[in-house]
């Protein structure tokens, strides 16, 4: 079981002004966190502040993993990430970047898997083009097949149907579904109430 504790966080920038303040959460393994509030109120930054991709201003989070607690750079293989400002390497094809993606990692290329991903995603007849003749909407599954290919234990989700489609938001939903069934751990932050309806619990921020 993978465990996330968060300790009384706050993040603030110039002027000491808090994005959030006091943030208290147990996160463990089969919990699904929707974080929600109005535009500014710090939902994609307490993500990124949980993830590790940015510094809390203060308190503590503890990961820790079957009660052993284990490092951020150890957590960082743990988990994968779809958010909209996150970059991909557009020069590659699916298929290129994928591999790329498990050798940075350090895992064996898992070619079966990758290909059932793009599969999934609507992906596959174009597994040997370019990514950046894609569309947005391909590009953000494109982000999709890139958060789970490592079979993380947790997965962070930043407004995930964001361009895309009817059937795009089914295969998110089909996704998200099967990754809460083996017991994974799902923080989304969001405003969309369909995006919202993946989590059992909410914490609203508020500014």
């Amino acid at each position: 079981m993978l465990e996330i504790k968060i300790e009384n966080i706050s993040k603030a920038y110039s002027y000491k002004i808090n994005i959030f303040k006091d943030v208290n959460l147990h996160l463990k393994s089969g919990v699904s966190l929707s974080i929600t509030g109005r535009n500014g109120s710090g939902k994609s930054t307490l993500l990124k502040t949980i993830a590790g991709l940015i510094s809390n201003s203060t308190g503590k989070i503890i990961y820790s993993l079957d009660s052993k607690i284990i490092t951020q750079d150890e957590f960082n293989t743990h988990y994968g990430i779809l958010t909209p400002y996150l970059n991909i390497y557009e020069e590659f094809s699916p298929l290129e970047l994928l591999r790329l993606t498990n050798q940075i990692r350090g895992m064996e290329i898992d070619e079966k898997l990758n290909l059932e991903l793009l599969e999934k995603v609507g992906l596959n007849a174009r597994k040997d083009d370019k990514i950046s003749e894609f569309s947005s909407g391909m590009k953000q599954r494109m982000k999709l097949c890139l958060a789970f290919c490592h079979k993380p234990k947790v997965l962070f989700l930043d407004e995930p149907f964001t361009n895309l489609d009817t059937m795009g938001i089914e295969v998110v939903k089909e996704m998200v579904a099967e990754f809460k069934s083996a017991n994974g751990l799902l923080i989304i932050a969001t405003n969309d109430e369909n995006e919202k309806e993946l989590c059992e619990k909410n914490l609203e921020l508020n500014i």
